[in-house]
C-alpha cells in the first residue's frame, strides 16, 4: 500500500515568515497534498482552514507545545479541529527533563495525561524524537522509558533522520513501535562526519526499505522534513528533490 506524502513545513519556516500564504501555494504546486504545521504563524486556524481548502492541501498534523494543563488542551483541540488534522505532536514538556530518567518519567506523566485528555476529543497525540532520546542511563535510554514505561503506550512520530544520529536502527524501533506509529519523519542523512541533513533519497539513510516498511508497522504518513542545508539556501528547492526522490521510492516499494 503506497502512503501519502507530506511536508513538514519547518522546512520552509523562512519563506513563511516572509510568504505564508504564497509559500504554501509553492508547496502546493511542488505536488504535496498533506501538510504537517509547525507554528501557525500568528493566523487564524480558520484562514489556514480556508487557504488549504482553497489549495487541496490537507493537514494532517502539527507540531505544538503540550502540557496536560486545561487550558492547553482546549487551545490544541480548538486548533485541530478547526484546521482538520488529528494529530497533535510534541517532544519533551520541558527540555531539562532529558538530563535524567527521573526526567523523562516526569515527561511520560505529563504526556500520558495531555495524551489521554487529547483521546477524549478523538486526537491522537505522537511524541516526536530527536536523538538525545537515546543517551543512556544505566541499563536504559529515554526513548525506552518513553516509550516502554508510558501507560497507556504514547504514540510516535519517528523521525528516521534522529533514530539513525542516535546510532540506532530505524527499522528496528519502526518494528518495535509497530501500530504507535501514525506518523514518520522522512529526512535523510549526507556521507560525511558531520551526519547533515539532505534531500531525501540522496543519503546513506535506505528509505526504499524504511517506506517498504511503513504499511506494516501502521504509519499513515510519510512525511519530509529538513533542518537545512538546502539547496541554493532555498528549501523550496530542496522540498522538490524530495517530494520527486519520494514519489519515485513510494512507486517501487
Amino acid at each position: 500500500m503506497a502512503l501519502p506524502i507530506a511536508l513538514q513545513l519547518y522546512t520552509v519556516r523562512e519563506n513563511l515568515a516572509k510568504d505564508f500564504e504564497g509559500t504554501i501555494r509553492k508547496v502546493a504546486d511542488i505536488g504535496y497534498k498533506n501538510v504537517e504545521f509547525a507554528g501557525f504563524y500568528d493566523r487564524k486556524p480558520a484562514d489556514i482552514r480556508k487557504l488549504l481548502d482553497d489549495l487541496g492541501l490537507k493537514a494532517v498534523s502539527a507540531h505544538v507545545g503540550v502540557s496536560d494543563d486545561p487550558k492547553n488542551i482546549a487551545q490544541n483541540v480548538e486548533a485541530a479541529k478547526t484546521i482538520g488534522y488529528d494529530v497533535v505532536v510534541s517532544g519533551l514538556p520541558d527540555g531539562k527533563m532529558r538530563e535524567s530518567a527521573e526526567g523523562y518519567r516526569k515527561a511520560v506523566k505529563v504526556l500520558g495525561k495531555a495524551a489521554a485528555a487529547l483521546a477524549k476529543e478523538g486526537l491522537t497525540y505522537a511524541y516526536h524524537n530527536h536523538s538525545f532520546e537515546y543517551d543512556t542511563f544505566g541499563d536504559t535510554t529515554g526513548m525506552n522509558i518513553l516509550f516502554e514505561e508510558s501507560n497507556p503506550p504514547l504514540a510516535s512520530e519517528l523521525d528516521v533522520y534522529w533514530v539513525k544520529h542516535g546510532h540506532a536502527d530505524p527499522i528496528d524501533w519502526m518494528k518495535k513501535l509497530t501500530g504507535r506509529v501514525p506518523l514518520l519523519h522522512i529526512k535523510d542523512m549526507d556521507n560525511t562526519a558531520e551526519r547533515k541533513f539532505c534531500e531525501v533519497g540522496t543519503g546513506i539513510l535506505d528509505m526504499k526499505a524504511i517506506v517498504k516498511a511503513a504499511p506494516g508497522v501502521g504509519a499513515r504518513y510519510l512525511i519530509v522534513e529538513q533542518d537545512a542545508g538546502w539547496i541554493d539556501g532555498d528549501p523550496l528547492k530542496s522540498v522538490k528533490v524530495s517530494f520527486d526522490n519520494l514519489t519515485k521510492i513510494v512507486a517501487q516499494a
